[in-house]
């Protein structure tokens, strides 16, 4: 009976190694996206006259934007993923003047400093298509959720002008099909669409005027949209470690 099941452990673990994709022998990867994008964006906004409405469309094009990603594989060989999208800490000083061509008296008519925080990060799973025999091509489909936050105040530095601040925070949730192809045994290439199904978001806009109602003060507004009009393509190198 000890023999037998020696016998029967022995043929699992022949079967197992025969059966397991030497592309897929590592725990860790480390990868580098270049992550462009493209977005739409249709506003309507009212003027004094009720009679009258502007349209506003905004396209924006991102066509080089380096990322950085960290892969691990799961035990069933799937993988997880996540990636800095986007990490931007900013100071702009914008400082506007009129020069008095006979007097040559300047005079400083805005003076404001803005401080800009963007934070993106993607977490995705990965089921893996591709467990075969030494399969050098990888196909995948990625569950993702992405939180971002976008903070922006602006403190003039002229009284005439009211500080004022700008909040954005969101989730977006993606279905991204995966390409990979092992170039060496440690070096593989991915090719990844960002399908953008869901997207919920919330912006708060807060002006400090004294001379209002502080509930007059905050705009809050809420959206929440499906297969939105934002196009992502992911190219990248992966490097096993």
């Amino acid at each position: 009976m000890k023999n037998l099941i020696l016998i029967l452990i022995s043929i699992i673990l022949t079967n197992t190694a025969w059966t397991q994709n030497k592309y897929l022998d590592y725990k860790y990867a480390l990868k580098i996206y270049n992550l462009s994008t493209y977005s739409v964006v249709n506003m309507r906004a009212s003027g004094k006259n009720d009679s009258k409405h502007f349209d506003i469309y905004k396209a924006n094009l991102e066509i080089i934007n380096p990322t950085i990603a960290l892969q691990w594989k799961t035990k069933k060989n799937n993988f997880k993923e996540i990636e800095f999208t986007k990490l931007n800490v900013a100071k702009l000083t914008t400082i506007t003047s009129t020069l008095n061509d006979s007097t040559s008296i300047k005079e400083n008519v805005e003076n404001i400093d803005q401080k800009s925080t963007v934070i993106s990060i993607r977490y995705e799973y990965q089921i893996n298509f591709s467990k075969q025999n030494d399969r050098k091509m990888t196909f995948l489909i990625g569950l993702g959720f992405n939180p971002y936050i976008t903070l922006d105040k602006y403190r003039p530095q002229l009284s005439s002008f009211n500080p004022s601040s700008f909040t954005n925070v969101g989730f977006n949730f993606f279905v991204i099909p995966h390409l990979s192809y092992n170039l060496t045994s440690r070096i593989f290439v991915n090719l990844n669409i960002p399908i953008n199904v869901t997207n919920i978001n919330l912006e708060h806009v807060y002006i400090d005027n004294p001379n209002r109602r502080p509930i007059s003060n905050k705009v809050d507004t809420y959206s929440f949209k499906t297969f939105s009009n934002n196009y992502s393509l992911r190219i990248g190198v992966g490097i096993k470690l």
